[in-house]
């Protein structure tokens, strides 16, 4: 996506082709993947984040309810 790539594992060709695409963006380029990714992890990791994240499965299983992912 926007804050870079990801690749089967073990499949060589494709982490030669996404090393090539980081490769080509440049220092300018490779910055502002770096910082889109930030704000994402950021956002999604951040330990309030994670807390809510727990919250509602918590409050799922106490009220029977079915599980997501």
């Amino acid at each position: 996506g926007e804050a870079g790539r990801v690749v089967p594992p073990r499949d060589i060709s494709a982490l030669a082709t996404a090393l090539t695409e980081m490769a080509a963006l440049g220092a300018e380029g490779r910055a502002r993947i770096g910082a889109i990714g930030r704000v994402q992890m950021e956002r999604d990791y951040a330990i309030a984040a994670i807390a809510a994240r727990y919250r509602a499965l918590y409050e799922t299983i106490l009220a029977g309810g079915p599980l997501t992912v």
